[in-house]
């Protein structure tokens, strides 16, 4: 048919039939699509044998008609250009348009039509603003035909309406998502996870998304006008366009932001709409990856156990925990989960008991409170290990036994005990190697005496047999527990560098033995007998509170106890009268060995009495 009608700039096919049919045949679309034998429903619906026919009518190949509509590929899905996507993404029953654009179109009155031409971008769900006027689309809130016939009345409407509807709209630009829509149907590329799907998919997640940000999670979305989906393009696109990390984010302000009643409920509790929209879906229709991140922030955030179904797969184990969930794992009292989890400081001071959202790493928290049941309190801790009270505090003051939990306060009870497993590990580390032996060999000693004969730290020696640094170790049977690990105290005094030399009696406890002041056996270790030889000798030295200090030689020590006597060990002394057994000695000619006032005691030779 001539005069050849072109369309006008991103004219959709439709307008261009019904310009077409009012320039040539001044018809309505209606009856020109009849007197064609084209069912309105083929072009409304864009079946591919609408293409060929009307390219014979138009005078244009069909390529160039498919450009300027969108196409069933199948079913339920359609394409435009190089897009394809389920029909909701389309709005073809609800007349929507730019009143300046169709005010435009008709002042300007080209070919003699006064009639409006529908842009393509229009029916396009996400499309609510005009890009060349900034100002919002009309859109139809329902649907004004039955799918069945086309309505194209909205492009001739009268002029002063469209004047009016411009006067009380408002001045806006394309939303983000919008603008990301348009560019991407016209080939271009996009931010990396919305172009990784359907564009369809991509934008209904993030109109969801920002929708619940926006209005809140339990929002009527039945009840949200264009504008306001407008909005929700606008802040969800701010978050999806930043991919699973920005989603994750927009997931945070809904979960962060307590709805009334919520506190103690699950999933959809919290995320309402959204949850519900990935939940229950009516159809086969698939969410798209946004489901996937959706499911992974809530196992991420919530208390779900085992076998629970989400998002239509069951949860294979539970990432976090509540004091609830975690008391009713345990049957322990809630108030005793609660002090453990703050005293560790894996909860928040100002944790809220009935707010779900309060949760706890699954692994740590359970690694916590396992321990926490087997727990052996401090004062318990040498029954279970066989040792001294004295030696079970060093240990854990070392560091080398740890308490459940390291609380800064004082923690007593259950919380400042050990796990049973360290202190069955410490045991067992003590026994990595040794000879097994029935008895013990030759000079060598359990840990705690060692550490005694030494006066060195247990725990120096327990780091040593830990780190294996020691040669010469004995197993007694593991019953002994702590006791079972023999030492060598002289390989011991060598490697922790507390004695040189031989093994001694200190010069303090030398002091005890003979009743005297520690200035006198210093005063006897540079004394000497009547040969000339020393009365006291040295074998070696002990570390003492970080000072080498004299070991008293143990045979030297009994050769002077053999061949010298204290004037308190002679007969006949009286505690109240030393005078008198003294002037009895003078009288027999016995004088002390050395001078009393230099010696700082009395000592007589035992061959002069």
């Amino acid at each position: 048919m001539k005069p050849y009608l072109p369309p006008l700039e991103d004219e959709s096919l439709l307008s261009w039939v019904n310009r077409f049919a009012l320039f040539q045949c001044g018809m309505k679309m209606e009856d020109f699509l009849r007197m064609i034998s084209l069912p309105q429903q083929d072009l409304f619906i864009g079946r591919e044998s609408v293409f060929p026919k009307l390219a014979a009518v138009f005078g244009v190949p069909a390529e160039e008609l498919k450009a300027c509509s969108h196409f069933q590929v199948s079913g339920r899905l359609y394409g435009y250009r190089g897009e394809v996507f389920f029909r909701e993404f389309l709005v073809r029953n609800r007349p929507t348009y730019c009143p300046a654009c169709l005010l435009s179109d008709i002042e300007a009155g080209r070919n003699g039509l006064r009639v409006g031409a529908a842009r393509i971008g229009w029916m396009f769900d996400p499309v609510r603003t005009c890009q060349h006027h900034n100002v919002p689309l009309v859109r139809a809130r329902k649907a004004t035909t039955n799918g069945m016939k086309v309505d194209v009345s909205y492009l001739s409407p009268n002029p002063a309406d469209l004047k009016r509807i411009l006067l009380s709209s408002v001045n806006r630009k394309p939303s983000g998502l919008q603008k990301y829509v348009e560019e991407r149907l016209e080939g271009s590329k996009g931010p990396t996870w919305m172009d990784s799907q359907q564009i369809d998919l991509a934008s209904r997640a993030t109109e969801m998304l920002g929708a619940c940000v926006e209005f809140g999670a339990h929002a009527n979305l039945l009840k949200l006008t264009e504008d306001d989906w407008d909005r929700a393009g606008q802040v969800g696109f701010e978050f999806t366009s930043k991919g699973e990390e920005g989603i994750r984010e927009g997931l945070g302000h809904i979960f962060r932001k307590l709805q009334k009643g919520t506190a103690q409920s699950g999933p959809q509790g919290i995320f309402g709409k959204l949850y519900q929209w990935a939940q229950f879906k009516k159809t086969d229709k698939p969410i798209g990856p946004f489901k996937g991140i959706l499911r992974e922030y809530i196992l991420d955030t919530l208390p779900l156990e085992p076998g629970t179904m989400l998002l239509g797969t069951a949860v294979d184990r539970t990432r976090r925990h509540s004091v609830a969930s975690l008391a009713s794992k345990y049957a322990i009292h809630p108030q005793t989960i609660t002090h453990a989890l703050r005293k560790s400081g894996l909860l928040q001071p100002l944790y809220v008991e009935t707010d779900r959202r309060c949760t706890v790493e699954a692994r740590l928290a359970e690694d916590l409170i396992e321990k926490l049941i087997r727990t052996v309190p401090v004062k318990q801790i040498p029954s279970y290990i066989d040792c001294t009270r004295t030696h079970a505090r060093l240990l854990v003051e070392a560091g080398i036994l740890n308490p459940v939990i390291a609380a800064q306060d004082n923690t007593s009870g259950r919380y400042k005990g050990v796990d049973s497993r360290d202190l069955d590990q410490l045991i067992a580390q003590m026994r990595q190697f040794g000879k097994p032996v029935e008895r013990p060999g030759l000079g060598m000693a359990s840990v705690g005496d060692a550490a005694h004969a030494l006066h060195a730290p247990t725990t120096d020696i327990v780091t040593l047999l830990l780190d294996r640094k020691l040669d010469n170790v004995e197993l007694l049977p593991s019953t002994l527990k702590f006791r079972s690990v023999l030492v060598d105290p002289k390989e011991v005094a060598i490697k922790l560098g507390v004695q040189t030399g031989e093994t001694g009696v200190t010069i303090s406890n030398t002091a005890k033995e003979l009743g005297v002041h520690l200035d006198v056996v210093r005063f006897l270790l540079q004394a000497q007998s009547d040969e000339g030889r020393p009365v006291l000798k040295t074998c070696g030295q002990y570390r003492h509170m970080g000072i080498m200090r004299d070991l008293v030689d143990p045979d030297s020590l009994d050769v002077f106890k053999k061949y010298y006597r204290k004037l308190s060990e002679i007969e006949g002394f009286w505690v109240r009268d030393p005078g008198r057994l003294r002037s009895e000695l003078a009288t027999k000619g016995i004088q002390p060995m050395w001078d009393p006032d230099l010696a700082g005691a009395e000592f007589y030779r035992a061959s002069d009495l």
